[in-house]
Protein backbone atom coordinates (compact mmCIF):
# COMPACT_ATOMS: atom_id res chain seq x y z
CA UNK A 1 0.00 0.00 0.00
CA UNK A 2 0.95 3.64 -0.80
CA UNK A 3 3.27 5.56 1.91
CA UNK A 4 1.82 8.91 0.20
CA UNK A 5 -0.93 10.46 -1.03
CA UNK A 6 -2.00 13.48 -3.82
CA UNK A 7 -3.26 16.59 -2.70
CA UNK A 8 -3.51 20.41 -3.54
CA UNK A 9 -1.26 22.37 -1.59
CA UNK A 10 -1.53 26.25 -1.29
CA UNK A 11 1.86 27.88 -0.92
CA UNK A 12 0.75 31.33 -1.59
CA UNK A 13 -1.91 33.34 -3.07
CA UNK A 14 -1.99 32.56 -7.06
CA UNK A 15 0.03 29.15 -5.90
CA UNK A 16 -1.65 25.94 -5.34
CA UNK A 17 0.37 22.44 -5.97
CA UNK A 18 -0.61 19.22 -6.60
CA UNK A 19 1.89 17.28 -4.55
CA UNK A 20 3.01 13.72 -3.32
CA UNK A 21 2.61 14.23 0.74
CA UNK A 22 2.71 11.63 3.43
CA UNK A 23 -0.69 9.75 4.04
CA UNK A 24 -2.20 9.34 7.13
CA UNK A 25 -1.82 5.90 9.40
CA UNK A 26 -4.52 4.57 11.12
CA UNK A 27 -4.19 6.21 15.04
CA UNK A 28 -5.45 5.18 18.14
CA UNK A 29 -8.84 6.94 18.81
CA UNK A 30 -9.21 8.84 15.48
CA UNK A 31 -11.22 7.84 12.25
CA UNK A 32 -9.08 7.16 9.00
CA UNK A 33 -11.06 7.98 5.88
CA UNK A 34 -10.77 8.34 2.52
CA UNK A 35 -11.92 11.58 0.37
CA UNK A 36 -14.51 11.18 -2.56
CA UNK A 37 -15.77 14.37 -3.17
CA UNK A 38 -14.95 18.22 -1.48
CA UNK A 39 -16.65 21.19 -2.53
CA UNK A 40 -14.69 24.42 -3.50
CA UNK A 41 -16.19 27.07 -1.06
CA UNK A 42 -15.92 30.66 -1.33
CA UNK A 43 -13.31 30.27 1.39
CA UNK A 44 -10.62 28.58 -0.55
CA UNK A 45 -11.67 30.44 -3.81
CA UNK A 46 -10.36 33.61 -1.34
CA UNK A 47 -7.19 31.76 -0.19
CA UNK A 48 -6.47 31.14 -3.83
CA UNK A 49 -7.19 35.26 -5.04
CA UNK A 50 -4.84 36.65 -1.52
CA UNK A 51 -8.53 37.81 -0.12
CA UNK A 52 -8.40 35.79 2.94
CA UNK A 53 -6.67 36.83 5.70
CA UNK A 54 -4.44 35.10 8.13
CA UNK A 55 -3.89 31.80 6.49
CA UNK A 56 -0.56 29.94 7.55
CA UNK A 57 1.41 28.44 4.53
CA UNK A 58 1.69 25.71 3.26
CA UNK A 59 -1.74 24.54 4.00
CA UNK A 60 -4.17 21.39 2.32
CA UNK A 61 -7.49 23.24 2.78
CA UNK A 62 -10.91 21.89 1.65
CA UNK A 63 -13.58 21.45 4.14
CA UNK A 64 -16.75 20.68 2.64
CA UNK A 65 -16.15 16.89 2.37
CA UNK A 66 -17.54 13.72 1.70
CA UNK A 67 -15.83 10.41 2.75
CA UNK A 68 -16.10 6.94 2.83
CA UNK A 69 -14.57 5.13 6.24
CA UNK A 70 -11.02 3.28 5.62
CA UNK A 71 -10.26 2.15 9.34
CA UNK A 72 -11.57 3.16 12.42
CA UNK A 73 -11.03 1.60 16.18
CA UNK A 74 -13.76 -0.79 17.80
CA UNK A 75 -16.22 0.78 19.51
CA UNK A 76 -16.64 4.04 17.92
CA UNK A 77 -19.28 3.11 15.72
CA UNK A 78 -18.06 3.30 12.56
CA UNK A 79 -16.74 0.54 10.23
CA UNK A 80 -14.83 0.60 6.61
CA UNK A 81 -16.72 1.85 4.08
CA UNK A 82 -19.08 3.59 5.98
CA UNK A 83 -20.19 7.29 4.15
CA UNK A 84 -19.60 9.96 5.78
CA UNK A 85 -20.07 13.47 6.02
CA UNK A 86 -16.96 15.76 7.64
CA UNK A 87 -17.19 18.62 10.10
CA UNK A 88 -13.38 19.89 9.47
CA UNK A 89 -13.39 23.04 11.18
CA UNK A 90 -10.85 23.39 13.91
CA UNK A 91 -12.42 23.91 17.10
CA UNK A 92 -9.93 23.57 20.33
CA UNK A 93 -12.49 22.23 23.29
CA UNK A 94 -11.21 24.37 25.53
CA UNK A 95 -11.36 28.16 25.26
CA UNK A 96 -14.51 30.04 26.36
CA UNK A 97 -16.64 29.92 23.39
CA UNK A 98 -16.14 26.38 22.67
CA UNK A 99 -16.84 25.29 26.47
CA UNK A 100 -19.86 27.24 26.32
CA UNK A 101 -21.07 25.30 22.97
CA UNK A 102 -19.98 27.98 20.11
CA UNK A 103 -17.42 26.09 18.96
CA UNK A 104 -17.78 27.68 15.50
CA UNK A 105 -16.30 30.73 17.54
CA UNK A 106 -13.05 28.84 18.84
CA UNK A 107 -10.24 31.46 19.93
CA UNK A 108 -7.59 29.08 18.56
CA UNK A 109 -9.41 28.73 15.11
CA UNK A 110 -6.10 30.40 13.37
CA UNK A 111 -3.75 30.62 16.02
CA UNK A 112 -3.07 26.52 16.82
CA UNK A 113 -4.62 24.58 14.12
CA UNK A 114 -3.45 21.31 13.01
CA UNK A 115 -0.40 20.14 10.81
CA UNK A 116 -0.08 17.32 8.96
CA UNK A 117 3.92 16.43 7.51
CA UNK A 118 4.53 19.77 7.87
CA UNK A 119 1.44 21.35 6.47
CA UNK A 120 -1.09 23.02 8.20
CA UNK A 121 -4.50 21.46 7.43
CA UNK A 122 -7.02 23.68 7.16
CA UNK A 123 -9.67 21.31 6.57
CA UNK A 124 -7.86 18.82 4.82
CA UNK A 125 -10.26 17.64 2.34
CA UNK A 126 -8.30 18.40 -0.73
CA UNK A 127 -6.07 15.82 0.00
CA UNK A 128 -7.11 12.20 -0.49
CA UNK A 129 -6.90 11.07 2.85
CA UNK A 130 -7.80 12.70 6.40
CA UNK A 131 -7.21 10.88 10.20
CA UNK A 132 -9.92 12.53 11.82
CA UNK A 133 -11.62 13.14 15.57
CA UNK A 134 -14.60 10.92 15.57
CA UNK A 135 -16.69 13.39 16.77
CA UNK A 136 -16.54 15.09 13.73
CA UNK A 137 -17.27 12.17 11.28
CA UNK A 138 -20.99 11.35 10.79
CA UNK A 139 -22.61 8.81 9.40
CA UNK A 140 -24.41 9.47 5.68
CA UNK A 141 -27.23 7.44 4.31
CA UNK A 142 -25.54 4.98 1.50
CA UNK A 143 -28.26 6.28 -1.25
CA UNK A 144 -27.32 9.99 -0.59
CA UNK A 145 -24.84 10.18 -3.70
CA UNK A 146 -21.04 11.44 -2.58
CA UNK A 147 -21.26 15.06 -4.54
CA UNK A 148 -24.30 15.77 -2.45
CA UNK A 149 -23.13 14.11 0.72
CA UNK A 150 -20.31 17.27 0.34
CA UNK A 151 -22.86 19.83 0.83
CA UNK A 152 -23.42 18.96 3.91
CA UNK A 153 -21.21 21.58 5.73
CA UNK A 154 -22.75 24.31 3.54
CA UNK A 155 -25.65 23.20 4.68
CA UNK A 156 -25.06 23.27 8.15
CA UNK A 157 -23.96 26.56 7.60
CA UNK A 158 -27.53 27.70 6.76
CA UNK A 159 -29.01 25.81 9.10
CA UNK A 160 -26.70 27.92 11.93
CA UNK A 161 -28.19 30.54 9.74
CA UNK A 162 -31.85 29.99 10.90
CA UNK A 163 -31.19 29.20 14.19
CA UNK A 164 -30.43 33.31 14.64
CA UNK A 165 -34.58 33.84 13.71
CA UNK A 166 -37.92 32.90 14.51
CA UNK A 167 -38.89 31.48 11.49
CA UNK A 168 -41.82 28.83 11.47
CA UNK A 169 -44.14 26.52 8.70
CA UNK A 170 -45.58 28.95 6.41
CA UNK A 171 -43.99 32.15 7.22
CA UNK A 172 -42.41 34.71 4.46
CA UNK A 173 -38.57 34.64 3.73
CA UNK A 174 -36.24 37.12 1.64
CA UNK A 175 -33.07 36.14 0.66
CA UNK A 176 -30.65 38.83 -0.89
CA UNK A 177 -28.27 37.30 -3.15
CA UNK A 178 -28.70 33.91 -5.04
CA UNK A 179 -25.29 32.61 -4.93
CA UNK A 180 -24.89 28.87 -3.59
CA UNK A 181 -25.40 30.19 -0.21
CA UNK A 182 -28.59 31.79 -1.09
CA UNK A 183 -29.93 29.19 -2.83
CA UNK A 184 -29.28 26.80 0.26
CA UNK A 185 -31.85 29.31 2.34
CA UNK A 186 -33.87 29.09 0.01
CA UNK A 187 -34.40 25.21 -0.12
CA UNK A 188 -34.78 25.20 3.55
CA UNK A 189 -36.98 27.97 3.17
CA UNK A 190 -39.14 25.49 1.37
CA UNK A 191 -38.69 22.98 3.68
CA UNK A 192 -40.40 24.99 5.99
CA UNK A 193 -43.58 25.62 3.42
CA UNK A 194 -42.22 29.30 3.39
CA UNK A 195 -42.94 31.80 0.97
CA UNK A 196 -39.78 33.06 -0.69
CA UNK A 197 -38.63 35.95 -2.35
CA UNK A 198 -35.03 36.01 -4.02
CA UNK A 199 -33.44 39.41 -4.94
CA UNK A 200 -30.23 39.86 -7.12
CA UNK A 201 -29.18 41.36 -10.02
CA UNK A 202 -28.15 38.75 -11.91
CA UNK A 203 -30.89 37.29 -14.85
CA UNK A 204 -29.23 33.77 -14.70
CA UNK A 205 -29.44 33.95 -10.94
CA UNK A 206 -32.72 34.55 -10.53
CA UNK A 207 -34.16 32.24 -13.13
CA UNK A 208 -32.43 29.66 -11.47
CA UNK A 209 -34.29 30.49 -8.25
CA UNK A 210 -37.61 30.22 -9.20
CA UNK A 211 -37.43 27.39 -11.75
CA UNK A 212 -34.93 25.46 -10.42
CA UNK A 213 -35.52 26.00 -6.42
CA UNK A 214 -39.40 27.37 -6.58
CA UNK A 215 -38.84 30.97 -5.09
CA UNK A 216 -41.72 32.70 -5.52
CA UNK A 217 -40.91 35.90 -6.33
CA UNK A 218 -37.68 37.08 -8.19
CA UNK A 219 -37.14 40.76 -8.12
CA UNK A 220 -34.03 42.97 -9.55
CA UNK A 221 -33.06 45.33 -7.15
CA UNK A 222 -31.44 47.78 -10.09
CA UNK A 223 -35.11 47.98 -11.21
CA UNK A 224 -37.91 46.92 -9.01
CA UNK A 225 -38.41 47.61 -5.45
CA UNK A 226 -37.76 44.31 -2.91
CA UNK A 227 -39.29 46.94 0.22
CA UNK A 228 -42.49 46.31 -1.71
CA UNK A 229 -41.94 43.21 -3.75
CA UNK A 230 -41.67 42.13 0.13
CA UNK A 231 -45.03 43.69 1.66
CA UNK A 232 -46.82 42.37 -1.33
CA UNK A 233 -45.27 38.97 -0.44
CA UNK A 234 -46.86 39.24 3.22
CA UNK A 235 -50.18 41.17 2.80
CA UNK A 236 -48.18 44.64 3.57
CA UNK A 237 -46.34 43.50 7.28
CA UNK A 238 -42.77 42.93 6.05
CA UNK A 239 -41.61 39.38 5.68
CA UNK A 240 -40.57 37.21 8.73
CA UNK A 241 -36.90 36.98 7.96
CA UNK A 242 -34.06 38.47 5.23
CA UNK A 243 -31.33 36.77 4.75
CA UNK A 244 -28.66 38.72 3.52
CA UNK A 245 -26.00 36.30 1.60
CA UNK A 246 -24.41 39.06 -0.35
CA UNK A 247 -21.80 41.43 0.86
CA UNK A 248 -23.30 44.84 -0.28
CA UNK A 249 -24.10 47.44 2.25
CA UNK A 250 -26.74 48.62 0.54
CA UNK A 251 -28.61 45.05 0.79
CA UNK A 252 -27.96 44.80 4.27
CA UNK A 253 -29.30 48.56 4.61
CA UNK A 254 -32.47 47.91 2.62
CA UNK A 255 -33.30 44.10 4.46
CA UNK A 256 -34.39 46.11 7.35
CA UNK A 257 -36.71 47.96 5.29
CA UNK A 258 -38.11 44.26 3.99
CA UNK A 259 -38.58 43.09 7.78
CA UNK A 260 -41.73 43.36 9.25
CA UNK A 261 -42.76 43.84 13.38
CA UNK A 262 -40.84 40.61 15.14
CA UNK A 263 -38.79 39.60 12.71
CA UNK A 264 -34.68 38.43 11.75
CA UNK A 265 -32.69 40.31 9.67
CA UNK A 266 -29.40 38.31 9.38
CA UNK A 267 -26.13 39.15 7.56
CA UNK A 268 -25.18 36.27 6.41
CA UNK A 269 -22.21 37.49 4.27
CA UNK A 270 -19.08 38.97 5.13
CA UNK A 271 -17.63 42.14 3.00
CA UNK A 272 -13.82 42.42 1.47
CA UNK A 273 -12.83 45.39 2.47
CA UNK A 274 -14.96 45.59 5.66
CA UNK A 275 -18.24 47.96 5.02
CA UNK A 276 -20.06 50.13 7.63
CA UNK A 277 -23.83 50.34 7.06
CA UNK A 278 -26.55 53.17 8.35
CA UNK A 279 -29.96 51.66 10.10
CA UNK A 280 -33.29 53.52 11.20
CA UNK A 281 -32.37 53.15 14.81
CA UNK A 282 -36.48 53.99 15.10
CA UNK A 283 -37.80 51.40 12.76
CA UNK A 284 -35.57 48.87 14.87
CA UNK A 285 -36.77 50.01 18.21
CA UNK A 286 -40.70 50.52 17.53
CA UNK A 287 -40.78 47.30 14.97
CA UNK A 288 -38.69 44.70 17.92
CA UNK A 289 -36.72 43.64 14.43
CA UNK A 290 -33.80 41.64 15.29
CA UNK A 291 -30.05 42.01 13.75
CA UNK A 292 -28.20 39.26 13.73
CA UNK A 293 -24.73 38.02 12.02
CA UNK A 294 -24.00 34.29 11.40
CA UNK A 295 -20.59 32.87 11.39
CA UNK A 296 -19.94 29.33 10.12
CA UNK A 297 -21.91 26.24 11.77
CA UNK A 298 -21.46 24.95 15.26
CA UNK A 299 -20.39 20.68 15.14
CA UNK A 300 -24.09 20.02 15.64
CA UNK A 301 -25.09 22.12 13.09
CA UNK A 302 -23.38 19.17 10.91
CA UNK A 303 -25.01 16.57 12.30
CA UNK A 304 -28.51 17.96 12.04
CA UNK A 305 -27.38 18.27 7.89
CA UNK A 306 -25.70 14.70 7.53
CA UNK A 307 -29.48 13.61 9.15
CA UNK A 308 -31.47 15.99 6.41
CA UNK A 309 -29.76 14.88 3.18
CA UNK A 310 -32.39 12.02 2.57
CA UNK A 311 -34.96 14.67 2.78
CA UNK A 312 -33.50 17.30 0.05
CA UNK A 313 -33.13 17.09 -3.36
CA UNK A 314 -30.05 19.40 -3.59
CA UNK A 315 -28.63 17.86 -7.32
CA UNK A 316 -28.96 21.69 -9.03
CA UNK A 317 -26.77 23.39 -6.46
CA UNK A 318 -23.89 21.18 -8.23
CA UNK A 319 -22.43 22.36 -10.94
CA UNK A 320 -19.84 20.76 -11.94
CA UNK A 321 -17.19 18.20 -10.76
CA UNK A 322 -13.69 18.26 -11.50
CA UNK A 323 -10.54 15.49 -10.79
CA UNK A 324 -7.98 16.99 -8.65
CA UNK A 325 -5.62 17.43 -11.18
CA UNK A 326 -8.05 20.86 -12.85
CA UNK A 327 -8.40 21.99 -9.09
CA UNK A 328 -5.48 25.11 -9.66
CA UNK A 329 -6.67 25.58 -13.14
CA UNK A 330 -10.35 26.21 -11.52
CA UNK A 331 -9.36 28.07 -8.99
CA UNK A 332 -8.15 30.66 -11.34
CA UNK A 333 -10.90 31.05 -12.97
CA UNK A 334 -12.12 33.37 -9.53
CA UNK A 335 -16.08 32.97 -8.25
CA UNK A 336 -18.51 31.69 -9.94
CA UNK A 337 -20.48 33.44 -11.95
CA UNK A 338 -24.64 33.68 -12.98
CA UNK A 339 -26.45 30.57 -12.39
CA UNK A 340 -23.19 27.99 -11.85
CA UNK A 341 -23.83 27.15 -8.16
CA UNK A 342 -20.98 24.53 -6.21
CA UNK A 343 -17.82 23.02 -8.07
CA UNK A 344 -16.76 19.54 -6.55
CA UNK A 345 -13.55 18.12 -6.78
CA UNK A 346 -14.06 14.66 -7.47
CA UNK A 347 -11.41 12.28 -6.35
CA UNK A 348 -12.86 9.01 -8.05
CA UNK A 349 -12.31 10.85 -11.36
Amino acid sequence: MSKTMKAGVFHAAHDLRIADVAKPEPEEGKVLVRVTRTGICTFERRIYSGAQKHVPFPSIAGHEVAAVVEWAPDGLGFKPGDKVAMDLVYRCGRCYYCVRGFDNQCERIYSEGLKWDGYHVIGGGFGEYISVDPAKVFKVDPSVPDHIVALSEPLGCIIHSYSKTTVTLGDTVAVVGAGTMGSLHVVLAKLYGCKVLVSDPDPARREFAKERLGADVVVDPTSQDPVQAAKDLSDGRGVNAVFVTAGVAAAAEQAVEMAGKYSSVVLYASTHPPAKITLDWNRIHYNEIRIDGTESRTRDDVRKAAALLPQLNLEALVSRQIPLSELPTELSRGLPAGAEQRVVVDFDA
